[in-house]
Parts: structure tokens; sequence; C-alpha cells
């Protein structure tokens, strides 16, 4: 450290010695800086703080390094408001000496003590200041700040003007796309995805985010192949639900029907049963449609009654009215399903006319 003797005794005799030194001269400058830089060593960094700074105040000609040395210490010794008190003073007594470098600390200390919104002018100067992996260093911080303290427009105009600088930075791209998530623009988050996916290969949820955004926006035939991919990845029962959803949107039941028996890994899976009623339903396929409709219903989980009704239609649809009455008759007695299955059972005709 500039500006302070060495001493070739041990760290902790010679702490002893310096203090004994100050307290019979409080003036005596260099018995401080190496009190202070004694106890920085030995990690008593608070004592260290207030040697430094009393070593700048009993110092003929002020240097800026020992004020700067005191804000580090308190700094370290997790004091962060006692050393923004010496990184402004030595701001305000030494503006031209204040090192980016020290800056850096001046930020650090402000985040610490939660005052986030103090530090961004610091922030902006220094992700200016440098270039290089020290730039985009700043700058990502300068983005977390913004997004932190919900500043979305200020956000959106720094990543749109460092994505003018670097257009081919993927984290910038990344970034516009959690943007334009969080104000609900899912054209334009759809949009830096598919720029950002050009750049680097996408993450297992970035890809589900991917096919999502496509389906929600109506695009299925995007979304559909990016399902596909990510089950033959790692089975998800969620993601083969949006799978099908999309190839039923595309007017492709049969190959909806194919993904589940693909992709389906517990057979049992009564939301996958149901779906795979609503397919062969919707395909005509009334006597598969019945067997998937009652397996759901006699598993008595929450859509139970919905899948007694299913299966009283279907077998309508198939003439067999014993089969049909069954079904709509055990619907009747879940409250949702009761209306429906009365009407129902009200319109079958007798058994005897079939």
């Amino acid at each position: 450290m500039t500006g302070v003797q060495t001493c070739a005794l041990p760290i902790s005799p010679a702490a002893a010695a310096y203090r004994q030194a100050v307290t019979r001269d409080p003036c005596h400058t260099f018995a401080w800086l190496n009190l202070a830089k004694a106890c920085y060593e030995m990690k008593q960094y608070a004592e260290a703080g207030h040697g430094f700074a009393q070593g700048y105040e009993t110092a003929r000609d002020k240097t800026p390094e020992h004020l700067y040395y005191s804000a580090a210490s308190y700094l370290m010794a997790d004091e962060p408001v006692r050393a923004i008190d010496f990184f402004e003073r030595l701001l305000a007594s030494h503006p031209t000496a204040f090192k980016p470098e020290w800056k850096e600390h001046l930020v650090h200390a402000l985040l610490a003590a939660d005052q986030p919104r103090r530090a961004l002018p610091y922030i902006r100067e220094l992700a200016n200041a440098y270039s290089g992996d020290k730039r985009i260093q700043w700058q990502e911080i300068l983005l977390h700040q913004y997004l932190q303290l919900d500043m979305p427009g200020e956000a959106l105009n720094l990543v749109l003007t460092l994505i003018r600088e670097a257009p081919d930075a993927a984290k910038w791209w990344k970034a516009l796309t959690h943007i334009r998530l969080n104000d609900g623009r899912y054209e334009e988050a759809l949009t830096a995805l598919i720029v950002y996916s050009f750049l680097t290969p996408l993450s297992m949820e970035e890809k589900k985010l991917l096919a999502d955004l496509n389906l929600q926006l109506g695009i299925p035939i995007n979304a559909a192949p990016v399902y596909k991919t990510c089950l033959e990845e790692k089975p998800d029962e969620q993601l083969l639900q949006r799978l099908v959803l999309a190839y039923r949107q595309l007017g492709l039941p049969e190959t909806a029907l194919e993904c589940i028996d693909t992709f389906g890994g517990n057979p049992n899976d009564t939301d996958l049963l149901l779906l795979k009623g609503e397919l062969l339903y919707s395909l005509k396929q009334f006597e598969g449609a019945v067997a998937a409709y009652r397996r759901v219903a006699q598993s008595g989980g929450r859509e139970a009654g919905r899948a007694w009704l299913m299966a009283g239609y279907a077998a309508w649809q198939m003439s067999d009215i014993s089969a049909s009455r069954e079904a709509f008759t055990k619907a009747a007695g879940y409250a949702r399903e009761k209306n429906a299955a009365v009407t129902a059972l009200k319109q079958l005709p007798p058994e005897s006319v079939q």
C-alpha cells in the first residue's frame, strides 16, 4: 500500500507496538498507517479502516489512496454504510483521483447497503468506462439492476442499444426475450427468442418456451416439432398434452394419437386416457373411445363424472343403448354432469328399439 512504512516485526506484536505509538502520539501518521496495514493483514478490517482514516487525517499531504483503503477496509468489515461515507468523502475531496476500480467498490458498497438506485449512475459510468469483457460485465450489472428495480423502459432501451452494438451477442437477445415476455409482447418475445436460437443452442427450458410461444400465438406447425424434440429428450406429460393440442389444431388427430402411444409413459395416466378418448371420439372410433373413457371413470379421479358422460355418448353412437344408459346413470351421480346425463337418459330410445 502506497505511503505505508513496512516493519520487520511479526504482525501481531507490530500491531501492539503501533497501538502504543498512536496512543502516545495521536498525530503520528506513519504509525496509524502501519497499524492499519497490520490490522488489515490480520483481517481486523474495521480497525484497519479506522487506522487508514486517521493516517489520512494526520498527514500533512493528503493522499487519496488512504481514504480509499479506509473505505475498502470497512467494506471488507461488512460495514458498507461507513464505507460509503469514506468513498463519498474521497469523491468530493479528490474527484480527479477517483479511479474506475474505486467506483467498482463504491458500487459494491451501495448494493450491500441496499441502495441500488444510488449505485445506478456509477454503474452507468463503469459500463461506459471499460472495454472488452469488463464493459460487458458492467452492462450486465446495469441491465440486472434495471430489471430488479422494475424499470422496464430503461431495461428495454439499454438492451436495444446493446443489440445494436453487438447483434451477434446471444445474451442480449435472451434478455430482450424476457423483457418482452414481462411486457406481454409475445410476438416480439418469440422473434427475439428465434434470433437467440440462431446464435446459441437452446436449453430444454428455452425449447419449451419457444414451442409454448408458437402455440399461444396460433402457430402450431412450428410448436409441434419442438415439443416432439423435447419429448424425445425427456418424457413430460404436460408437454405431451401440448403436443397433442398442437396436432389437433393442425387437424391431425391420428398423429396426436400416435404421439400419445409413443410418448405416454404411463398407460394408466387418466389425463392422457381422457385425451385419447376425445381423439378416438373425434375420429368416430367409438369402441376405443368407450374403453378409454371407462378406464378414466373407473379410476374415480376428478374427471370420473365427465368420463362416464362421454362414455355414454360414445356408446350411444355405437347404438349400444344398454352401455350408454349405464354410463349416463353413473354420470348423473356427479353434480357437474347431472343435468347433461339426465337429459341424455330421457332422450335414449328403449333398449328394444336399437
